[in-house]
């Protein structure tokens, strides 16, 4: 029976290589996977297994050395410099385990960048912003620069950004590895909660077994190679 809805990102004989003083490293070696819209999908594998590198592509960050990987349906082999950035934009978000936030910018307006880049009326953004602070529970802190946020509020203002464009996926690179594990359990809670109210694809490389074990998909790397894709029902 013919599938009505493609998968949001297709893998096909992905491989990415790097020179490094003239000899060829391979980061990725011919791995192959699919990931429906509105999964939960933990990737894992020791420091080196290539989760990184895989995170980096699908975010159009990197390009693939060969091989295929299809986001949304768009081939990112062939798209143009304004498709990808349009997909950055638009279709992907990405949460980093340092939350890569603008130190000199507050809470609000770390949320506001992505939708300043969007072009979007200031009111609007205002209205936006406002709505994601209060959706992770950071009402009042909106003033604050990171410096003056603790980690696990500063990661929710990550996320906040990242859902800032409404992203059909999101990219999420280690995002408890430096909290406690009482917050690190709230920011779980509160990404899980993202995928059920609003069925964003949710992309986790973790080295934590008990967070990547609840996702619905768990694909496994070692030394740049796939090594397992494991499915469990899990209850949303």
């Amino acid at each position: 029976m013919e599938r009505l809805v493609p998968p949001i990102i297709e893998v096909k004989e992905l491989r990415k290589t790097y020179m490094v003083e003239s000899r060829e490293v391979i980061a990725l070696d011919s791995i192959s996977f699919e990931i429906e819209e509105g999964d939960v999908v933990s990737i894992v594998g020791r420091s080196g297994s290539g989760k990184t590198t895989l995170l980096s592509i699908l975010g159009t960050m990197e390009m693939p050395t060969s091989g295929t990987v299809l986001v949304n349906g768009t081939d990112l082999s062939t798209a143009s410099s304004a498709e990808l950035v349009a997909i950055r934009r638009g279709t992907i978000a990405t949460i980093y385990q340092d939350y890569n936030l603008i130190p000199v910018l507050n809470a609000f307006q770390n949320i506001e960048l992505p939708l300043i880049l969007k072009n979007m009326d200031k009111d609007q953004r205002k209205i936006r912003v406002q709505e994601l602070l209060k959706a992770v529970q950071l009402e009042g802190r909106d003033d604050h620069r990171p410096s003056e946020l603790s980690g696990g509020e500063r990661q929710r203002v990550a996320i906040a950004r990242a859902l800032a464009i409404n992203p059909k996926i999101i990219l999420a690179d280690e995002p408890t590895g430096d909290l406690d594990p009482e917050i690190a359990s709230s920011i779980i809670d509160l990404l899980f909660s993202i995928n059920k109210n609003y069925s964003t694809t949710l992309i986790i490389v973790t080295h934590d077994f008990n967070l990547a074990n609840l996702a619905e998909k768990k694909i496994s790397l070692k030394h740049g190679s796939l090594v397992s894709i494991e499915s469990q029902v899990v209850e949303k």
